[in-house]
């Protein structure tokens, strides 16, 4: 069924995908934020473990571009819990914002690294190049939107994306962790 969804090409299909793409990533970020690493928030929405990157960064790299309508409007959901004094293009502008640089950090890395879909030459020294660049990109972008939209200040901007690449890559390793142990546990034991 699912995989017939993903070859649909109707209209109903993909907005479809974008609704379930945006309620699980604006869902990843309230979970990570509420109620799983709560208390390593750093500083306001930024946390040292930030599992919802490694969530963008599987999105990202399994469905490509039919992930970005779903993670732009999640992330732009998402802003609006976070920062209700924020307007709807402010948290528009993070979601566009905080995915468009994933992506292109993702397309650069791969193309520096020359790999490409359906990452049949790609091992675990690429993914985990792929993960800090993404984790860079997005803390980097994340800090740049918050200062510009007057949500922090340029004080200890450096220090910040840093701690917020960081998270991003702590994050990330642990879904990508979980991932291959549950690909493993799907596969069929041959023995």
């Amino acid at each position: 069924m699912i995989q017939a969804l993903f070859k649909s090409e109707g209209w109903k299909s993909s907005l479809l995908i974008t609704v379930v793409i945006a309620c699980c990533y604006a869902g990843a970020i309230q979970l990570n934020n509420l109620l799983l690493f709560n208390w390593l928030e750093f500083d306001r929405g930024r946390f040292l473990v930030f599992v919802p990157a490694g969530l963008k960064f599987l999105l990202l790299m399994c469905l490509r571009g039919a992930a970005v309508p779903g993670l732009i409007l999640g992330i732009t959901v998402a802003s609006r819990g976070m920062f209700p004094e924020l307007s709807l293009v402010g948290c528009l502008a993070m979601g566009l914002g905080l995915t468009l640089s994933a992506v292109l950090a993702i397309a650069g890395g791969t193309r520096l690294l020359r790999v490409s879909f359906p990452w049949t030459q790609i091992h675990k020294g690429h993914l985990l190049a792929l993960l800090a660049v993404m984790a860079l990109a997005d803390a980097l972008a994340s800090q740049w939107l918050l200062t510009a939209l007057q949500l922090d200040t340029a004080e200890g901007f450096l220090r910040e994306v840093g701690q917020g690449a960081l998270g991003r890559m702590m994050g990330s390793i642990l879904v990508l962790a979980a991932f291959v142990w549950l690909r493993r546990g799907a596969q069929p034991n041959l023995s």
